[in-house]
């Protein structure tokens, strides 16, 4: 993102795009069950539901940071793309089922899932960080949103160790024209009845950071002081 933009309101950013989406998901939900279609009614609250397992970061009483907002996008993106490659999965069995996956449709499902795992990659560190790292048209590699050079790559090795072996694969990998290359696929669940273990890690960093600034704004501000009320003589 750009630097100018770093002072932007991003609690607002995220609480809007939060109570959007999970919002949406429940109206199709809604839908669905007008429709008498309570599979489609199951996946959409499914969905929302593992949204709404993200925190409410603007609930803390303190600005988000440029850093906390895009780290909660990541997860989201995470979570929505897992999503889509379990809807045309989902779909693609169906129609093998049905004895139907030569049709139209059952090889646009199959195409959706592998586009999406050629072009995006995540993987959580059992430390709980999230890298997103991304194929793009012209073979190069962007990396948490910026492309993967020698400098970017080194810095995210200082600030997330966990991610040391894989940054360094990713960069022989597009030294050679490779992409995602043989890099395995992450295996992190998605939310269900409990948080995935390296979800649970980062949401409590976050959650732990906004806390601690609330506490030091607290002192700093000292108790909020209420203004005498109005003489009513005058």
């Amino acid at each position: 993102m750009l630097k100018d933009t770093e002072d932007l309101d991003w609690n607002g950013c995220w609480q809007f795009d939060q109570e959007r989406t999970i919002s949406g998901l429940r109206h199709d939900a809604e839908a669905a069950r007008l429709r008498e279609n309570e599979q489609e009614r199951a996946d959409y609250l499914r969905q929302a539901e593992q949204l709404d397992a993200l925190p409410r970061l603007w609930e803390f009483g303190v600005p988000l940071t440029l850093d906390e907002y895009s780290e909660a996008v990541r997860v989201r993106r995470w979570i929505r793309h897992e999503q889509d490659i379990a809807l045309h999965e989902r779909w693609v069995a169906h129609y093998e089922a049905e004895g139907l996956s030569h049709t139209r449709f059952a090889q646009w499902n199959a195409e959706q899932v592998a586009e999406l795992r050629a072009k995006y990659r995540y993987y959580w560190s059992s430390d709980g960080h999230l890298l997103l790292v991304f194929l793009r048209d012209d073979g190069a590699l962007t990396v948490n949103s910026a492309l993967l050079t020698p400098e970017w790559a080194e810095q995210l090795r200082r600030e997330t160790p966990a991610f040391t072996e894989l940054l360094t694969r990713y960069e022989d990998n597009q030294a050679a024209g490779r992409g995602h290359g043989d890099l395995p696929l992450d295996s992190t669940p998605l939310p269900g009845p409990a948080l995935p273990g390296p979800m649970r890690l980062w949401r409590e960093r976050i959650e732990n950071g906004l806390r601690r600034r609330a506490a030091e704004q607290a002192q700093t501000t000292g108790p909020r002081v209420t203004p005498p009320a109005a003489d009513s003589t005058d």
